[in-house]
């Protein structure tokens, strides 16, 4: 039931694929949209409607990359779903966009992913390389937007001051089995009820960051109110869990680690005010 990509464009790591993986988003919708090994080079964002009549899924093969070209604009995203379109009826929750498999490779330029409009959307079995943010989830105006269920993706970020591994803005998100590394802070909490699982952040020490900025270095950055942590853990950040005051946010088996002997000072838990959320086994 796949739509093969290679049917219509190869793989080319010297030309620019854009146009015609737009066109083909566009003339297939509810349709999957399957893409090869191979390096498919990007000048622009790829761009999906937020209409659940015209939305449009991909699966990636392994070794199928995803690679901005050297005019890319600093900061926009490989993919932006939900990006075109007014949706002309609710999401089905059962039935959102789903982005499986496949190596998106920021290049230290690129942000990998937004997720703009559309309802609910699944990023599975994926491998985010080198992106100034991994996954970006956008809130709308009213404060509402879509959410993310988000399993088995490591992502690497591109080591610099204002590289984040995900940035939830939105409610009732879900994280799951992640490695997240490389990033100044990790994972950045805007909204509430969001759940995260078995999440191993890792800082990874790397020489395009001054010693110095260390000290701010954050694994999970909570300003919501309340969010759910289970068995998730701080790998050499300077801070492991910040929260903004009054926050009610449960921890469950979490922790933080460290062994380098190269800072003096670091912080499991801290918190800008009173804290009224709850820290359970664990340390």
């Amino acid at each position: 039931g796949y739509v093969l990509v290679s049917d219509y464009l190869k793989p080319d790591p010297k030309n620019d694929a854009s146009d015609a993986i737009q066109k083909l988003i566009d003339e297939n919708p509810n349709r999957t949209l399957y893409f090869p090994d191979g390096t498919y080079l990007l000048s622009k964002p790829i761009e999906t409607s937020a209409d659940p009549d015209k939305k449009v899924s991909f699966k990636l093969a392994n070794y199928a990359q995803f690679k901005p070209m050297d005019t890319w604009t600093y900061g926009e995203p490989l993919f932006k779903i939900g990006a075109r379109d007014e949706a002309s009826e609710e999401p089905d929750a059962e039935n959102g966009v789903v982005l499986e498999g496949g190596i998106l490779n920021g290049d230290n330029r690129a942000d990998a992913i937004w997720v703009v409009g559309g309802g609910n959307v699944s990023i599975r079995y994926s491998a985010i390389k080198y992106a100034v943010v991994g996954i970006h989830v956008k809130a709308d105006e009213n404060g509402g937007g879509p959410t993310v269920d988000v399993t088995t993706t490591n992502i690497v970020g591109s080591g610099t001051l204002d590289s984040v591994g995900v940035i939830l803005e939105t409610d009732n998100n879900t994280l799951t089995n992640m490695r997240i590394a490389a990033n100044q802070i990790c994972i950045k909490l805007l909204g509430n009820g969001n759940f995260l699982r078995n999440l191993h952040p890792l800082y990874g020490f790397t020489s395009t960051l001054p010693a110095d900025t260390y000290k701010d270095s954050v694994a999970f950055y909570d300003v919501g109110k309340c969010n759910f942590y289970d068995n998730c853990y701080n790998d050499q950040f300077a801070t492991g869990f910040y929260f903004s005051k009054d926050t009610a946010s449960i921890m469950d088996c979490c922790f933080n680690y460290w062994y380098s002997e190269k800072y003096e000072v670091h912080n499991s838990y801290v918190c800008e005010g009173q804290f009224n959320g709850i820290i359970r086994y664990s340390s």
